[in-house]
Parts: structure tokens; C-alpha cells; sequence
């Protein structure tokens, strides 16, 4: 039984060496796994495949059947799902970095207790009919809704740690993305049940509440934030006051990154709505927008600061929309764990990176230029220099830690 769970489980056909077959000709591939009839045996092939060219494999997923095809594609922009996960570690010297979120993880290999555990829960496996992640995530989701999280988890309960916790994670994001925070709190516990991904699950669930921000430069009441907020706040309040305040700022900073990328000009509008403690996230987003819209080299910094204070001084009387294009994509992380002082705050910077928070807002909209003009190559040393003049220190150390960490070539 065990072994005809294994071949369940890997599913390649004997014939067919399917990763020499990939590397010659992916779309070759697609054609011949058209051909395999059973739709799991060709699911679990597209798995296996993607589990060994990690992040190469979306071109695959147009030969499963459209239930799993969703699931293929978003697996493909998933990281965290080849990386190793932290509860199957033996202590490493070597941290890597996880691509997702940038969450730290170590090098890991599985023990003889994590091989028990597996065969385990083949018995699982066999009794649930589900021997795939996309197949338990549909059994999953119904359970989900009606709160029923134990059921989830035994469903979810695969061949391995990182299909069992990759199946609660998007169990738990699909929950959120369908039911917004109505189902906030149920998800919330599913991805605690992750362990290793459990990070980078709350952290998608706020991405999926932040996607209903309005645009900025229109009319908005920002209500569905608000309720996000509002949310964080009876969930997390009783559990972890300090997880809480983060995941409460780096809802807001994920909003509003959202809300500039749908927004045609740079208007001030959601200083209006937004509560004046997350305004530090409305400076980012919009500072981020500008150098889209402008070329940073046109201006010195003193500049666009003013450049940018004019703009967020006016309004736009645009009714509430939301720009169906609109694509905002986290800022790369040039925050590397810097040494802070005692007197530091420290914010989330567009969803996956941080930086200082300044004492007022001239100070804040410099620092939010000098953060975006140091992700928008060719970047502008010259910017950045310029900042190291500044007379506050939040400033200074600001423009030093961006240009050590820009490549010698940026002009």
C-alpha cells in the first residue's frame, strides 16, 4: 500500500523521464501531458516537475484542467515553496533568504522522526482520495468557511510538511480573497497552523484585504480598510499587541501602495481618510508613484520634496473607482536589519521592506523621496548625496544606508 501511495504521489510515468523532457523542450512537455489521460497522474507529474525547476514551470499549467490550473499559476509565484522549511533544520551557520517576504530560513534536511510522520500520513491520504495540494485545498475550502479549522487541517494533513502547510496557506488565503474580513479571523488561525509559512501567510492575507483600497487621486471613504483594520484590531488585540501594531501598519502601507499604483496624477486625497498615524505610508505610496510618473534625474532632492508637497496639498474631485490595471508589486528590501538606536522608529516600507519614520512631515516626505528615487535605476546618486547634507540625522542615515547599498556603476 505504501508504495503504490509513493507512486500516487510522484505519478511519473515509467516511460517518460519528464525532467530531461522539460529541459529540452518545455513546450513539447505541455503537449505530451495533454495526453495523460488520468487528470491527477498529470497533476502530480506538473507537481514534481515544479518542486525541481522552482519558479520555470507556469507554462505547464495550461495542460491541467481548470480547477488546478489557478493553483499551478500561483503556485509558480510562490517562493516559499522550495525553500526549506524551519522546523526540519539542523543548525546552520548559513541563513538563506526567503524570495517571498523576505523571511529568514536555514538549511534544512528532513530527520528519520519527519520520514514517520510521512508515512504516517499516507493512511490520510488514501482515506481523504486527495494526493495532491490543489485536490485538498478544494475539500479544504468549504470546511474553511463554516469555521471548521480541525477538519481543515486533518484534509490538509499531506506526504510532506511543506505540502500540508503550503495547502493551509492557501486554504487560508483563498478564505480571505473570497470572503474579505467576514472570514478574517478563520484564516488567521488556518495560517497559524502553517508553522514555517505561518509569517508569510498573515502577510498574504493582508495583500489580499489591501487589494480593495480605492484609488487615490478619486473621492473614497476607504471603508473596506477601515473594516480591515478594524479587524486586525478584535483579532489580533487579545492575542499579540505587538503583532497587531505591525500587521496594522503593514496593512496600511500595502493599501496605500495599492491605492497610488491605480492613481493617473499624485493627489493628496487620502490624507484626508486615512487615520493621520499611517500618513508616513501615504508619503511612501506617493513619493513610489511620482518616480513612475517623473524622471528622478530632472530634480535635485530639496526639489522634489517641495514637488511633492504641491502635489499632496491638492485635491481630486474624481468619483471612487478602482482601476482594474492597476498593479502594484512590493518594493525591492534595502533594509538589512540595520543597527537602530534606542529613540528609532521604524516603519513598514511598501509592503516588504522597512525604513526610519521621521519626527514631522517635511522630514517624512524626504525620507520617502530618497527611498523611492534609490529603487528607480538608473538611480540617482546625486540624490542621495545630497542627503548625506541634510541636517537630520534621520536623513543622513537614511542616504548613507541607500547609497552603500547601491552598485558602484549608478551614475
Amino acid at each position: 500500500m505504501l508504495n503504490l501511495v509513493w507512486w500516487v504521489l510522484g505519478c511519473r510515468t515509467p516511460s517518460v523521464d519528464w525532467n530531461l523532457a522539460f529541459e529540452n523542450d518545455p513546450e513539447q512537455v505541455v503537449l505530451d501531458l495533454r495526453e495523460v489521460v488520468d487528470p491527477i497522474e498529470r497533476l502530480s507529474i506538473v507537481e514534481s516537475l515544479q518542486r525541481d525547476f522552482p519558479g520555470q514551470t507556469s507554462v505547464l499549467c495550461s495542460a491541467l484542467d481548470s480547477s488546478a490550473e489557478e493553483y499551478c499559476l500561483e503556485r509558480n509565484k510562490r517562493p516559499h515553496l522550495w525553500m526549506p522549511l524551519k522546523e526540519l533544520v539542523k543548525e546552520s551557520d548559513e541563513p538563506l533568504q526567503n524570495a517571498d517576504d523576505s523571511t529568514d530560513t536555514e538549511q534544512t534536511e528532513l530527520n528519520d522522526d519527519t520520514l514517520k510522520q510521512n508515512v504516517d500520513s499516507m493512511n490520510h491520504l488514501v482515506d481523504s482520495e486527495c494526493a495532491t495540494v490543489s485536490c485538498s485545498i478544494q475539500k479544504a475550502l468549504p470546511l474553511a468557511y463554516r469555521g471548521q479549522i480541525e477538519m481543515v487541517s486533518r484534509i490538509c494533513y499531506l506526504g510532506t510538511a511543506t505540502e500540508s502547510h503550503e495547502c493551509l496557506f492557501a486554504t487560508a488565503e483563498k478564505v480571505v480573497s473570497e470572503r474579505g474580513v467576514l472570514k478574517y479571523d478563520t484564516a488567521v488561525e488556518i495560517c497559524l497552523l502553517a508553522e514555517s509559512f505561518s509569517g508569510n501567510c498573515q502577510n498574504h492575507l493582508l495583500q489580499q484585504l489591501a487589494k480593495k483600497a480605492p484609488d487615490a487621486d478619486t473621492t473614497s471613504n476607504w471603508e473596506t480598510i477601515v473594516e480591515a483594520h478594524r479587524a486586525l484590531e478584535t483579532t489580533w488585540g487579545w492575542r499579540d499587541q505587538e503583532m497587531k501594531t505591525s500587521l496594522q501598519h503593514r496593512l496600511w502601507s500595502e493599501a496605500l501602495g495599492v491605492s497610488y499604483a491605480g492613481a493617473d496624477k499624485i493627489v493628496g486625497n487620502p490624507l484626508d481618510i486615512v487615520p493621520v498615524e499611517y500618513h508616513c505610508h501615504v508619503y511612501s505610496a506617493a513619493a513610489w508613484r511620482l518616480f513612475q510618473l517623473e524622471e528622478p534625474s530632472k530634480n535635485g532632492l530639496q526639489e522634489w520634496v517641495e514637488v511633492l508637497q504641491e502635489h499632496l496639498g491638492q485635491r481630486s474631485s474624481k468619483s471612487e473607482s478602482f482601476d482594474q490595471q492597476r498593479k502594484f508589486r512590493a518594493a525591492s528590501n534595502l533594509w538589512k536589519g540595520e543597527l537602530q538606536r534606542s529613540d528609532d522608529v521604524v516603519i513598514p516600507y511598501l509592503s516588504t521592506s522597512h525604513r526610519l519614520q521621521g519626527k514631522d512631515e517635511a522630514t517624512e516626505i524626504t525620507l520617502a523621496v530618497l527611498e523611492s528615487v534609490a529603487r528607480h535605476p538608473p538611480v540617482q546618486r546625486m540624490i542621495l548625496e545630497q542627503g548625506l547634507l541634510d541636517e537630520r540625522i534621520e536623513v543622513q542615515r537614511t542616504a548613507q544606508r541607500l547609497l552603500d547599498q547601491q552598485p558602484a556603476s549608478d551614475n
